[in-house]
């Protein structure tokens, strides 16, 4: 729970349906922490890194794939 709740954040939500089966898991459950296990094995060096420009000028991009149809 640690790891979904202050470095993972991308494993939050599998984290708490599994967690619900901690007393009795299935073979199914079990598949499913193997698969987050890789998961997290794969993509354990990824992150966010905020570098500094060497110009001193702030210079922020911000991309989003969603559409707002304003009112």
């Amino acid at each position: 729970m640690y790891a979904m709740t202050q470095t993972r954040l991308d494993l939050a939500y599998t984290l708490s349906v599994l967690s619900r089966f901690n007393h009795n898991p299935f073979l199914q459950h079990i598949k499913a922490v193997k698969r987050m296990l890789r998961y997290i094995q794969g993509t354990r060096f990824l992150g966010i890194s905020y570098i500094g420009n060497p110009t001193g000028i702030l210079d922020i991009q911000a991309y989003s794939d969603s559409d707002y149809a304003g009112i």
